[in-house]
């Protein structure tokens, strides 16, 4: 019997886990976004814990998957990572976007790539079926569009740091783009 790496154990998990959702909106599986993070924390060279986390990161706050179950499978790190990466829905939004760019600002390296891949790749998406739709893409969300400017610009100043990595500068370049050409 072959034994799979940590990374393709993630994407069996990430994808059983997953598995009858789609993107907000869209017919694409919702599965294209954990892997498109780990496309983009790749391109970045984050290691490989942070990556398994990229493939894991919405399974706790978006599936039946629990912290213990990450846990269990990945170990204490990645449940660590996930924690961090996931909201507490009990809060309001606006708690849970104030918290989530707070910890952002005050979080390491690695950690912020994380949360870069997973803002890019939902901005990419948005900006995609903006493409498509045009203003309509914004009765997607619970929140208003210029909610959505206020946590996206948020997140992208959390995210400032990145710009002067080498690893992850053009992506914090493409990320803060997108926000300007879909918010301005």
């Amino acid at each position: 019997m072959i034994q799979l790496n940590i990374i393709q154990r993630a994407i069996e998990f990430a994808s059983e886990a997953h598995k009858k959702q789609h993107r907000k909106g869209t017919d694409r599986p919702y599965i294209v976004h954990p892997m498109q993070v780990l496309y983009l924390l790749t391109e970045m060279q984050a290691p490989e814990a942070i990556k398994v986390a990229g493939v894991l990161h919405d399974t706790v706050e978006d599936t039946e998957a629990t912290i213990e179950d990450i846990e269990k499978y990945f170990g204490k790190e990645i449940a660590g990572y996930i924690s961090f990466m996931s909201d507490d829905k009990s809060e309001s939004w606006l708690q849970r976007k104030s918290r989530g760019i707070e910890k952002t600002r005050n979080a390491s390296l690695d950690l912020k790539k994380l949360k870069l891949a997973d803002k890019l790749s939902n901005l990419m998406s948005i900006v995609h079926d903006y493409n498509n739709v045009k203003e309509d893409v914004w009765a997607r969300f619970s929140k208003s569009k210029a909610d959505q400017k206020w946590y996206y610009l948020g997140m992208a100043e959390a995210l400032k740091e990145l710009e002067f990595e080498e690893t992850s500068r053009n992506l914090y370049l493409e990320f803060t783009s997108l926000c300007y050409k879909l918010f301005e």
